[in-house]
């Protein structure tokens, strides 16, 4: 395995307008293997106002097969090559790691599945801080096999064994796009099995000590001797608080309830079929929890989460800094080297309505092997100067901007 950095900078083709009369080049959604290609990458970032690659590096060899996530919860999306079923990546120190997973022919998505952090160096638990990161929230990307609409899901990307999880959703021959579309990362949370005997008891209330009949000396609630009024119990009738019927037991403590376990909530899949979506907020067997529409039949789609970029003043409008990326994943659509990048998908289903193109631009070229990397960009106004310099500009205190941006294998 082979990795290299190459010292000159290249533009990604720079921004063109127009739509050059040649092939499109493929495209890889987000959780995807990239296009075939070379073994050079340019990546974008977040913000990318000049159509210079703000990184670009050599890895593995030409044709190999590359996967993109934040494997070590840096932040940065870092390229993983496969190779039937043994995968190579290294970590940010350069160290090379080699693991086996799946079947040579399987089909593998990438994701963050249960929204946690990870186990970074191996030593049983996930609350060190390792390349500079805390374990227990680093957000780090695995391995799920696709068997036909089976899915087999690993937390954990750098151990060989068995699935973690598994799920059926959609059909065998569906497109399957990977992302996190309702914005919600959450820990999975343990079960409390409060007696020892299973996680399946709803909860009891606290009671006090039963009252035998012998000893039962009556209740009068209005004090007038004779027991027989509204409210007024007898003597000898007994008290039996819990309603088993006895009369013999003692005061009793409340029981809570036993919580069953909860999985985390992280990245989930999302069926294309033509111009129509169907989401589902969890990895679970089930039906889909809504479904829109967008763009064309036969359009290229990727998935990434946007940063919003920056604007310059207009007129009497103020210029606007740039924002990170919300968590939450969107849609872009592909023609050529132009690019439509749709609102965000949760705020659509909530409306009930489709999502819409909220941003076009052109990007490299019509040819171009494109995919979707996250790694964060220097914060700049929309000229490219550092946000810090615009004196006039409001919630410009942020360095970096992070989010999802474009990348090419050439």
């Amino acid at each position: 395995m082979s990795k290299r950095t190459l010292t000159v900078s290249f533009l990604t083709a720079g921004l063109t307008a127009g739509i050059l009369a040649t092939a499109v080049g493929p495209a890889a959604a987000q959780g995807n293997p990239l296009p075939s290609g070379g073994n050079a990458f340019f990546l974008s970032g977040a913000l990318n106002t000049t159509g210079v690659a703000q990184k670009v590096y050599a890895y593995g060899n030409v044709g190999d097969q590359v996967y993109y996530g934040d494997w070590f919860g840096t932040g940065e999306d870092v390229p993983m090559v496969r190779r039937a079923n043994i995968y190579y990546v290294n970590d940010p120190d350069g160290k090379a790691i080699v693991f086996a997973y799946g079947n040579p022919d399987d089909e593998v998505l990438v994701g963050n599945w249960d929204g946690e952090g990870a186990d970074l160096n191996g030593d049983g638990d996930a609350t060190d801080t390792v390349f500079g990161v805390d374990e227990a929230d680093a957000k780090t990307d695995s391995l799920a096999v696709r068997r036909g609409n089976h899915f087999f899901v690993k937390n954990d990307s750098f151990t060989t064994g068995k699935a973690d999880s598994e799920f059926f959703y959609g059909d065998a021959g569906d497109t399957v796009l990977v992302g996190n579309w309702d914005g919600e990362f959450s820990a999975s949370t343990p079960a409390v099995d409060h007696n020892g005997n299973g996680v399946m008891d709803k909860g009891t209330p606290a009671y006090a000590a039963d009252v035998t009949p012998a000893t039962d000396t009556g209740w009068d609630a209005n004090g007038n001797g004779s027991y027989l009024d509204a409210g007024d119990r007898q003597p000898g009738t007994g008290v039996d608080n819990n309603g088993d019927g006895d009369f013999t037991d003692g005061a009793s403590p409340a029981v809570p309830a036993d919580v069953p376990a909860k999985p985390g909530k992280g990245d989930t899949i999302m069926i294309q079929r033509g111009n129509q979506f169907f989401v589902k907020n969890a990895i679970t067997t089930g039906i889909a929890d809504y479904t829109f529409y967008f763009g064309d039949r036969g359009d290229a789609v990727l998935v990434g989460d946007w940063a919003t970029q920056p604007t310059p003043r207009v007129g009497s409008t103020a210029a606007k800094p740039p924002a990170d990326a919300d968590g939450a994943d969107q849609l872009a659509i592909r023609r050529g080297n132009i690019y439509h990048l749709s609102t965000e998908l949760e705020a659509a289903r909530a409306d009930k309505k489709n999502p819409v193109a909220s941003r076009v631009f052109a990007f490299g070229e019509v040819n171009d092997a494109v995919f979707v990397a996250k790694l964060a960009s220097p914060a700049v106004d929309a000229y490219g100067d550092d946000i810090a310099d615009d004196a006039g500009t409001t919630g410009d205190d942020e360095s970096v901007i992070t989010g999802d941006g474009f990348g090419v294998r050439r």
